[in-house]
């Protein structure tokens, strides 16, 4: 339970350090939290988001096709599932 409740906390403030390094126009940070975000929990889509903006950012539409097959994967092969239509509208602006 503990263990849960600080994966969550450590998330949380990865996914908040990702959102002030794109407003502050720090790609590169932003990546490097957004990272760890997945790292830590594949299923959790903000990370991904928060990548595709990164890479978006920094011109790499490479990346964000490969980290949108990477979320696609990971949710049909261990969830049976695919992502959100936030995602994937989010994906579609931005390739």
């Amino acid at each position: 339970m503990e263990r849960e409740r600080l994966q969550q906390v450590f998330e949380n403030a990865c996914i908040n350090a990702s959102e002030i390094a794109l407003k502050l126009s720090d790609p590169e940070n932003a990546v490097r939290f957004g990272m760890r975000v997945i790292e830590v929990n594949p299923y959790l889509e903000t990370g991904y988001q928060i990548l595709f903006k990164a890479h978006s950012s920094l011109g790499n539409k490479a990346l964000i096709v490969k980290l949108f097959n990477q979320l696609e994967s990971v949710l049909q092969k261990d969830l049976s599932t695919s992502p959100a239509m936030e995602t994937i509208a989010l994906y579609k602006s931005l390739v």
